[in-house]
């Protein structure tokens, strides 16, 4: 289930475009089996975005753009507790439900409340990242770019720049250039080889 609210909603089937250029939330709902959730490469479980200045949804590229203080909470099936993320940006990738009509991105908007069919696969965030698992580990960088089916969390920082996880199991700081976060096994580890790439 994916559903859209705001207090200005424009839709246009036609172009393939959905904007909400005011604050609003997304909510992502797949509570299937988790085999099935993570053979269709959405979030699985419940993922709650919110932004305070706009929404942006693109049929043909399939993808949504959030701007302004973006949070995200995404309660995965069997954590006690959700893992949080908060940006000043994210692109998100959409694609078809399996079990939809039609494409990934369409969407009626009724009023103030709209719903869209497809689902969310990957978000790529910018800007002041901050995030923390479930299990309390929080770590801040520059990029993030998070894979849903995967569970794989790759971190950077812009132009070289060191970032750094906390763990406060064992009070001691994970620091590196770029840093990758397995949610499923929850671990951390340095990968300063390559970065993630932002399109500007």
């Amino acid at each position: 289930m994916t559903y859209l609210e705001g207090a200005k909603i424009l839709a246009d089937n036609v172009k393939g475009t959905l904007d909400v250029p005011v604050a609003g939330k997304l909510l992502v709902s797949d509570r299937r089996p988790g085999a099935q959730a993570q053979s269709s490469g959405s979030f699985a479980g419940d993922a709650l975005f919110h932004w305070t200045d706009s929404l942006n949804v693109r049929r043909e590229a399939e993808t949504a753009d959030m701007k302004g203080g973006v949070e995200v909470i995404h309660l995965r099936p069997g954590d006690a507790d959700p893992t949080e993320m908060r940006c000043d940006q994210i692109t998100a990738t959409m694609r078809r439900s399996p079990h939809a009509k039609g494409p990934a991105v369409e969407s009626t908007a009724h009023k103030n409340e709209t719903s869209i069919r497809g689902e969310i696969s990957r978000i790529l965030a910018s800007g002041h990242v901050w995030a923390r698992s479930a299990t309390k580990r929080e770590i801040t960088a520059d990029i993030m770019d998070y894979d849903a089916p995967t569970g794989m969390m790759v971190l950077s920082g812009n132009d070289g720049r060191e970032i750094s996880a906390f763990d406060p199991a064992s009070g001691t700081p994970i620091r590196g250039k770029n840093l990758e976060w397995d949610l499923k096994l929850d671990r951390i580890r340095v990968k300063d080889v390559g970065g993630i790439s932002i399109p500007r």
